[in-house]
């Protein structure tokens, strides 16, 4: 086995010391030209909606235990239906965006809390202010939207 002398290594490196810093620099350039033509920056904003009393009838402020259990099982019902394309197309008419409603529904994410009665909307947008915008809409359509269905208002 041949063993390698450190000073004969550096004596090698020498030889293609600028052909590695050519590499280097250019990587570096390309790197600087797609961080500030190419890529685009992309924004996330949400807004976070709350499951409340279900009936406005009862004259009792007080929430029972049904009322919550009920709230909870209606979360994986509305995340669907804020992602559908009933709300979604109306919130794209109601904000005027050029997006479709499939478009729409890739940038936006609903999560639901763990063990509780809130649902956080996400919206990830280039624009920061149409984020935040189309957030707020898909909220107030939705809630409108689960009025007609349900006939009950539990959206804060």
């Amino acid at each position: 086995m041949e063993e390698i002398n450190i000073k004969d290594f550096f004596n090698y490196l020498k030889k293609y010391i600028l052909i590695i810093c050519g590499v280097v620099v250019i990587f570096v350039i390309g790197v600087f030209i797609y961080d500030k033509s190419i890529k685009k920056p992309l924004y996330t904003t949400y807004t976070t909606i709350i499951l409340t009393k279900s009936n406005e009838t009862q004259t009792s402020t007080t929430i029972t235990q049904n009322d919550i259990l009920l709230n909870q099982k209606l979360v994986e019902t509305y995340t669907r239906i804020i992602k559908s394309k009933l709300v979604l197309d109306q919130v794209i008419s109601e904000t005027g965006i050029t997006y479709t409603a499939e478009e729409l529904g890739q940038n936006v994410a609903v999560e639901a809390y763990e063990n509780t009665e809130m649902l956080k909307i996400s919206v990830t947008d280039s624009d920061p202010e149409l984020a935040a915008s189309i957030a707020n809409s898909i909220a107030q359509v939705f809630s409108g939207e689960v009025a007609k269905i349900y006939q009950m208002n539990n959206i804060s």
